[in-house]
């Protein structure tokens, strides 16, 4: 359970030797039961490999079988799946399950997304992977009609109309929605906005050549170091258009400390102990470096900010539809107001940036060849093509990218208005949203709630509202158990648990990708698939592996163990 949970191998070159054997033997010195089973003369002292996956797979699967339970006992749920290649080369789809579950000793609910299994892939088409979800749902005994939700990226296999996983889930259960991740879409975004034009690629290209250049030799990166002395000096990052914070993580070294980026180029360019190639390099970044260049990074600065601030937000398992659509609102909210007055704030910022720097507060242009006639104003033109055309490109494209999410939160945007339903009530509008989420929640003439009993019960849970003001959506269900009344208003409850469960971001599936590598190195690559999957669930669901009884793990293997029979 140690090693398990802390990610650490297990054997060594042979079994008198590795972490397994190293701890026993460590136990032994401070106490006399192992240490005389350790020196016991008998050929099995269960250490070997073939005792580790014996042990490995029970308490695997007693933590699985647990999850499954719960979410037998949820009954509604939602599918998370994402994949990855592993160390050697391996597809590894990440199997996560997104449920409510009501703890009926504590009288508490709580949203989870729990980690399942990591399955091999070997082919990654829509209808391949579909069958693989589909077919682990059988083997775990967990109901597809259940289902309610599905949350992926938006690789086309994953969310194509026809033969997308989606597609295939949705032909078995429509009340499957597929609600695409809104970390992965809001990426997305920035990715359209990265790529909007020559000048904004060609920044990000200048970013990427400062830190490729500074990293790609130690001594370039000690000098860095010697100017980057105090703990808060941030060090330029890498660019990567997957990992959601890595642009945010790389323009905030060139804001924060471009003086001293400046002058650990300038000493290499002066320093006669690099070769003529490096100290030329060097000189070239530096004459990328203009006033241009730091009102780019001011500009991208501010707007990777906030897009960082609502990515995080979206990330928590707590997020919800609703949710999602306030920040995406207030994402639109900021980049309208940058787009009115944030290019004047860049420029100021810049200025101060430059005057510290002693570069030129102009946008003074270099050009090959006859100058043009008519040229024009070279500030204008940065203004249209680089700050409008971002601020334009990130804006349209979330309105567009976000279309699915926001028709799903309309949906359900009246359970939210917990103080309003009684007004709902009264005009007679409350009735009409519970008769379209009935209508929605209906397949084959089932239906998971009654529409007029979800309107009656509502205004119920309005008048228990009334003196709360709740953070999450989730406390509704609470006060309802609080006060016992969770069998009384079961419309209510099942609305409510539906919505919660609807996923909206697959960063829980990501995180099982840090446990991934750090289960799977390059020393244990050739770990088998059952092992790899125990082996995670232990390490990712170990809340719920401290809770395992000890006496009922050595009872099952000591039955695994048992030779004797019984003639009678």
């Amino acid at each position: 359970m140690f090693l398990a949970r802390q990610n650490i191998a297990f054997a060594g070159t042979d079994n008198t030797s590795g972490n397994f054997y190293e701890l026993a033997q460590t136990i032994g010195e401070f106490d006399l039961v192992m240490k005389n089973h350790l020196e016991s003369s008998s050929r099995n002292k269960y250490l070997g490999p073939a005792t580790q996956n014996e042990l490995i797979t029970i308490v695997g699967n007693k933590v699985r079988q647990h999850i499954i339970d719960q979410i037998i006992e949820s009954k509604y749920y939602s599918l998370i799946l994402d994949c990855t290649s592993d160390v050697s080369r391996q597809e590894q789809m990440t199997f996560v399950i997104r449920y409510v579950h009501f703890d009926v000793d504590k009288r508490f609910f709580q949203i989870k997304e729990s980690f399942i299994e990591f399955v091999d892939v070997s082919e990654t088409t829509g209808k391949a992977m579909a069958d693989i979800a589909v077919n682990n749902l059988n083997k775990h005994k967990i109901e597809i009609k259940n289902m309610r939700g599905q949350g992926y990226d938006n690789g086309s296999n994953m969310k194509g109309k026809h033969i997308g996983v989606q597609a295939q889930i949705q032909s078995i259960n429509p009340l499957a929605v597929f609600i695409p991740c809104s970390n992965h879409t809001l990426n997305l975004s920035l990715n359209d906005a990265a790529s909007a034009s020559i000048e904004v690629c060609a920044f990000f290209a200048t970013v990427q050549k400062i830190y490729t250049f500074l990293s790609a030799s130690t001594t370039r990166w000690d000098i860095l170091k010697k100017h980057c002395t105090s703990i808060h000096d941030l060090v330029p990052k890498a660019l990567s258009t997957t990992r959601w914070s890595a642009r945010l993580n790389a323009i905030k070294p060139l804001r924060r400390n471009l003086n001293k980026i400046l002058a650990t180029l300038d000493e290499i360019s002066n320093s006669e102990s690099f070769e003529p190639s490096v100290r030329y390099e060097a000189e070239c970044i530096i004459n990328f470096i203009d006033f241009k260049f730091i009102c780019s990074v001011c500009i991208w600065h501010a707007i990777l900010e906030n897009f960082d601030r609502v990515s995080k937000l979206m990330q928590r398992i707590d997020m919800n539809l609703s949710g999602v659509e306030t920040l995406l609102s207030d994402i639109s909210q900021f980049l309208a107001e940058y787009k009115e007055n944030g290019y004047e704030r860049a420029i100021t910022e810049a200025t101060e940036i430059a005057d510290e720097l002693e570069i030129p507060a102009n946008f003074e242009q270099t050009r090959r060849g006859r100058p043009r006639r008519n040229e024009t104003d070279p500030e204008k033109l940065f203004k249209e093509n680089f700050f409008d055309f971002v601020v334009d490109v990130a804006s349209e494209s979330i309105e567009d990218r976000f279309k699915v999410i926001n028709s799903h939160s309309k949906l359900y945007a009246f359970l939210y208005e917990y103080k309003e339903f009684n007004a709902l009530y009264s005009s007679g509008e409350l009735i009409t949203h519970c008769k379209l989420l009935k209508e929605t929640l209906t397949h084959n003439n089932e239906s998971d709630i009654d529409a007029e009993e979800l309107c009656n019960e509502l205004r119920i849970v309005g008048k228990i509202m009334e003196s709360h003001q709740i953070e999450h959506t989730i406390d509704i269900l609470n006060e309802i158990a609080k006060k016992r009344l969770e069998n009384s208003l079961p419309n209510a409850v099942i609305a409510y648990k539906i919505l919660l469960t609807l996923p909206v971001s697959v960063a829980t599936g990501e995180r099982t990708f840090s446990k991934l590598k750090l289960t799977k190195t390059y020393l244990r690559s050739t770990m088998l698939q059952e092992r790899l999957s125990n082996l995670a669930i232990i390490s990712i669901e170990q809340d719920v592996a401290k809770t395992l009884n000890y006496d009922q793990i050595i009872d099952e293997f000591a039955h695994l163990k048992a030779r004797k029979c019984n003639f009678d």
